[in-house]
Formats: C-alpha cells, structure tokens, sequence
C-alpha cells in the first residue's frame, strides 16, 4: 500500500472505517461469532474506527483507537494474546493499554494453528504465540499467551511476521530473527536465530513484507531474499538467496507484499506481479509462472495490495478488486470460483484498505 497506509508491516496507519470480513471461518477467525465461512463481505459489529495491519493463517487482530483486539480465531498456541489457549469467533480486548501502533500475525506452513503475533507499542516491540522457531525473538522456543516485550528497546517502527520467522525495523535499520531455512532472514546463511540480528548495515529501510521469500524497500529500491522455488524471489531466476538481492534498477517502488511462492508490488500507482500462480493468483489472465515483475493490466491508480496465501487483492478508487484462489470465498464475489484477473467487489467505492489471510480477507471501509 502506499503512502502512510500500509499494512505489510509499515508504522502506524491513519486510515479508520467500519471492518467487513470474507472467506474461509473455520476456528471463528472472521469474528462474526460463528464459524460459518462467507462468499461475500460482511461486516464486524457496529464500530467504525477498526484499523487493520497484516495477517496470517486462522488468527487475526485488529485496532480500535489504539487497542488491540484478537478479532477470533485459533487459539491452541495462545496466539490471539489472552492468556490462554481458548479460541474465540468474536473480538475480545488483549490487556488494556491503549497505545498500540501496529500488529503483525505470523503462521507456520505445516499448520495454520501454529501461529504467533508481533506487536508494537510506543517504539517496544512485543510478541506472543507458538515459538518453535525462536520466531518470538526472545532468546528462547518457549511458548507465550500474553505478550512479553522483545528486549529493551524503543525505536521499533515496523515489524512483519512470516512463516515462523520475522522482520523488524530500527531507526532505519533491519532485523530478522526465527526459522531461517530458506536463509529468508537475510543473514548470508541458514541458520536459525531466536533474537533479533541486524541485516547488513544500511539504515534507509522503510517497508517489510514477510512469507517464506523476504522483500524490503530502500529509498524507493525493491529487495528480496529467502525462498525462490517459483520465480517468488524476482531476479529472473530459480536460485535462493540467503542476503537482500536488488531486484531490478527502479526506485520508485512505493510498496512490495508477499503471499505463499508470489509476490505483488507498486510503482507509481502501477501493479506488478510474480511468482508462482496455479490459481491466477498474478493476475494476468493466466496460470503461468513469472521470475520477473510484470505489470498487471495498465492502470496506473492502484493504492492498495494485498497477498494471501494464494488469493490477492488491490483498490483503485475507493474500490476493492480481488483475484486467485476461492475456495473458501475469500474473494468475495459471492462465489467459489477462482478468477485470474481482477474483478470488482461489489460497487461499493469507499474501500480504504484490505488485508489477505491465508484463505480469507479483511477489509475497511469509510465509517
């Protein structure tokens, strides 16, 4: 997404609306105290100031005036934060402080109840969930139900959480800690780390995007690291990479969100894609696979993206478009049939941002 709305694992977002949930509901993670799965968008509740961040697998939370909400969803690994290992289908409260800047959920690829959560409050970073990995940064693989700050430091302003691993920025400054098999934390290795490393030595890092492949912006540059099984790591090969690699020579990359095996990005208001896409995902009317990025389509207003696990999503305009896999309805279309370009969602036109889970989708529109 671009400007101050981003929700890749980007500081604190402006944008409050009433919160609007499709696709799959299968531990109540929809919040819509059931856990039947929806076709079309349905909205949470009554309130009109949710904010929203990024999402992984069959937990979320959201923000309302800077408290945080486990908005539902599985529980077995206390990564919705309350204390105990009880799912839940509707939003409850995490501790009452009211001074949160952004949450992240993290999964795990062997199962989508594996989860865990990172957030930030006043420039601390804190974490919470399942922990096999050392993916809460706490020196440790000890499983958490309630947050625990991540070290002492106060200068945390983004954080995106992947497939058990993280990444996280410092006054400028990129850190990567958890799973590493892939070499996604950008160390120039394989190995797994349980507390925060710092990547490299550049201090211009503004944006994060966390899966399995790692992408990062620096001064308008677009980085990617980690896994490359599909051509998810766009240098126009198959071969991983364990450190950020440049991906082309532009620097107006304005945004950059990675979902299972691909990729989406933003320049200047224009949608790339790449990687892997059985179901469409890319967007391009096809199935095919691409190791580059390649413009979807030639609009050139798009200020929002969003990627799941194979299921995407985009606005322009104040509207919502949506593409990929639809098993479970995630796209909201009112059906189950997988698309492979982009289709409207509804008419309404006053959608300002949308996060992708795993096979279902969050959104806000204006109160």
């Amino acid at each position: 997404m671009a400007g101050g709305a981003r929700i890749h694992g980007v500081a604190p977002d402006p944008l409050t609306g009433r919160l609007f949930v499709t696709g799959a509901n299968y531990s109540g993670e929809l919040g819509l105290n059931d856990y039947s799965s929806r076709s079309s968008p349905v909205q949470v509740g009554s309130a009109t100031n949710w904010r929203l961040d990024r999402m992984l697998g069959r937990s979320a939370h959201a923000r309302r005036s800077r408290r945080l909400f486990a908005v539902g969803g599985s529980n077995v690994r206390g990564q919705l934060g309350l204390g105990d290992n009880t799912d839940r289908n509707s939003p409850v409260q995490v501790g009452s402080f009211a001074d949160w800047d952004s949450v992240t959920n993290g999964g795990t690829q062997s199962s989508g109840l594996n989860g865990f959560a990172l957030g930030i409050r006043g420039g601390k970073l804190f974490a919470w969930g399942y922990n096999e990995y050392g993916q809460l940064g706490l020196a440790d693989v000890t499983m958490r139900s309630s947050p625990v700050q991540v070290g002492s430091e106060t200068d945390w302003t983004v954080v995106s959480a992947g497939y058990s691993y993280a990444l996280g920025i410092r006054s400028g400054k990129l850190y990567a800690w958890g799973r590493n098999f892939y070499g996604q934390l950008g160390l120039g290795n394989r190995v797994d780390r349980s507390s925060p490393v710092q990547v490299g030595a550049a201090t211009d890092w503004t944006t994060l995007a966390a899966y399995e492949t790692s992408y990062g912006i620096r001064g308008g540059k677009f980085y990617a690291w980690g896994r490359n099984l599909f051509g998810e790591l766009p240098d126009g090969t198959r071969v991983g990479k364990s450190s950020p690699v440049q991906i082309g020579a532009a620097t107006d990359w304005s945004d950059v969100t990675s979902g299972v095996s691909y990729g989406l990005g933003l320049r200047g208001g224009k949608l790339y894609s790449w990687g892997y896409n059985e179901y469409g995902e890319l967007g391009h009317g096809n199935v095919s696979r691409l190791s580059s990025p390649v413009q979807v389509g030639a609009a050139t207003d798009w200020t929002v993206i969003a990627a799941g696990a194979e299921n995407s999503y985009s606005i322009r305009g104040g509207q919502l478009y949506a593409w990929g896999s639809n098993f479970s309805g995630q796209l909201g279309l009112g059906d189950r049939v997988l698309r492979s370009s982009p289709v409207q969602v509804g008419a309404a036109t006053d959608w300002l941002t949308v996060v992708a889970a795993a096979s279902s989708a969050y959104g806000l529109r204006a109160p």
